[in-house]
C-alpha cells in the first residue's frame, strides 16, 4: 500500500458528485449497476425494471440499508476512466478495466473472495479496512474462480485501512476482503488482465499446426475409450514436443500477440470529426501531437512501413520513417519542423494522413504547444 497523505490526489479522477451523475443520467443498465452485501447479495430484481433498466430509487433504498454500490467497466462510460485506461496501456501493453465501489458507513460489499486479475486501489474519499489472506492457489487464470474450487482461505496476513488518496495493489490470487469505516467510502479498481504463457504457447502452437501438417494428425483410435496403444501414442507425444521446440515460431507469435492488443484496443477518437473537417487549413506552422494513449505497433517489411492502430494497416514508402517517427514520438511540433528527408509538401501530406487515421492531432497556439511539452516531459 502507498500512503499519499493527501485526501485530493485523485480530485481530477472521480468525485461523489460524478458517481451520482453516472447513477442519475448515464441511463445505466443491469449489470453496469450490481449491488453487493457480504454473503447475500441483493437479487437483480430487487433493484431493476423487467426490462433491465435500473430502478434508482430502489438502489438508494438498499444503500441506505449498506448495500454497496458497484459501477462495472466504467472506463467505457466516463471519459476519465477512459484515458487513465488507454494511458496505462499505451505504456504497459496491457488491458486495463476499471469498477467503481460506493459502500454505506460501517459496511462491506464482498465476502472473502480471490480475483483473477490484479487489481489496483485508489481510494477516492472516506476510507476502508482491508484484510488479506494466504491462498492455495497461485495466480490463477481467467475461468478458475474460488467459488468453483475446492480451496478456502488460511490465515491473516495483512491487515491495512486504505484512506482517500491512497493507493493499494492486491495480486490476482490473494484473497481478500474490504470493509468502509465509520463513514463512506468510495474507491476504484484498475484491473490488470494481463495475458499468461500459457496463452502465449498455445497461440504458438496453433499458428505452427497453419504450417506443419504433423500438428493436423488425428489422434489413435480409441483414445476416447481408453483402448488404443499407449506407447505408441506416447512416442509420437514426446516427437511432436520436440518438434514444436525446434519449430515454434517466437517473433511470429509476439508480432501476433501486439497486433491483436491493438486491433482490440479501444481507442480515443474524440473531436475526430473536428480535426477531418479543418485539414484544408493545415499548413507547415500548423502544430501537431501524436494522440495520447493511442496504441500502436510500426512494422518495416521491404520498402514500407506498416501502421497497425485500432482495426487498419496503413502503409507508407520507408522514407518517410524519420519524419514518421518524429510525429508520433508524442512531442508537439510544427508540421515544418517533423524531420527527416521529405520537403514541405510531403510532411504535410503525412501530417494530413495521420490525422485522418486518428493518430495525430492540430491543436492550437504555442501555449497549448508548451502544456503538451510538460506533460510529455
Amino acid at each position: 500500500m502507498v500512503s499519499r497523505n493527501d485526501p485530493g490526489a485523485y480530485r481530477d479522477l472521480l468525485s461523489l458528485d460524478e458517481v451520482d451523475r453516472a447513477l442519475t443520467t448515464l441511463n445505466l443498465s443491469y449489470p453496469e449497476i450490481r449491488l453487493a452485501r457480504g454473503d447475500q447479495p441483493p437479487k437483480s430484481a430487487d433493484y431493476t425494471f423487467p426490462d433491465g433498466r435500473i430502478d434508482l430509487l430502489a438502489v438508494t433504498k438498499l444503500f441506505a440499508n449498506g448495500v454497496t454500490i458497484v459501477l462495472d467497466q466504467m472506463q467505457r462510460r466516463l471519459p476519465a476512466f477512459g484515458a487513465l485506461c488507454r494511458d496505462l496501456e499505451s505504456e504497459l501493453g496491457i488491458a486495463f478495466q476499471t469498477n467503481i465501489y460506493l459502500t454505506p458507513p460501517d459496511a462491506g460489499g464482498f465476502k472473502v473472495h480471490y480475483d483473477t486479475h490484479d487489481v489496483f486501489v485508489l481510494q477516492i474519499a472516506g476510507s476502508k479496512g482491508w484484510e488479506l489472506f494466504e491462498s492455495q492457489i497461485e495466480l490463477p487464470v481467467s475461468g478458475q474462480y474460488h467459488d468453483l474450487l475446492s480451496v478456502e482461505p488460511s490465515k491473516v496476513t495483512h491487515r491495512f485501512t486504505v484512506h482517500a488518496g491512497d493507493f493499494a495493489y492486491i495480486p490476482r490470487g490473494i484473497y481478500h476482503q474490504a470493509r468502509a469505516s465509520g463513514e463512506l467510502s468510495l474507491h476504484v479498481t484498475l484491473g490488470a488482465m494481463v495475458r499468461t504463457w500459457c496463452e502465449f504457447m498455445l497461440e504458438a502452437i496453433s499458428e505452427l499446426s497453419l504450417r506443419d501438417v504433423a500438428f493436423r494428425h488425428a489422434l489413435p483410435v480409441g483414445i476416447g475409450t481408453g483402448q488404443f496403444d499407449r506407447a505408441q501414442a506416447e512416442k509420437e507425444f514426446h516427437s511432436l514436443l520436440r518438434r514444436l521446440a525446434e519449430r515454434i515460431d517466437f517473433e511470429g507469435t509476439a508480432r501476433s500477440f501486439s497486433k491483436e492488443f491493438v486491433r482490440t484496443h479501444d481507442g480515443a477518437l474524440r473531436d475526430q470529426l473536428v480535426q477531418v473537417a479543418a485539414l484544408k487549413d493545415l499548413s507547415g506552422e500548423s502544430i501537431v501531437v501524436a494522440r495520447s494513449g493511442a496504441v500502436r505497433v510500426v512494422e518495416r517489411v521491404a520498402d514500407k512501413l506498416i501502421v497497425f492502430h485500432l482495426n487498419t494497416a496503413i502503409e507508407f514508402p520507408a522514407h518517410v520513417e524519420k519524419s514518421l517517427s518524429a510525429a508520433l514520438s508524442g512531442a508537439p511540433m510544427r508540421v515544418a519542423e517533423m524531420g527527416g528527408e521529405l520537403d514541405l509538401a510531403g510532411k504535410i501530406a503525412l501530417a494530413r494522413r495521420l490525422i485522418e487515421e486518428g493518430l495525430l492531432l492540430k491543436i492550437d497556439g504555442d501555449e497549448t504547444m508548451r502544456r503538451h511539452s510538460r506533460r510529455s516531459a
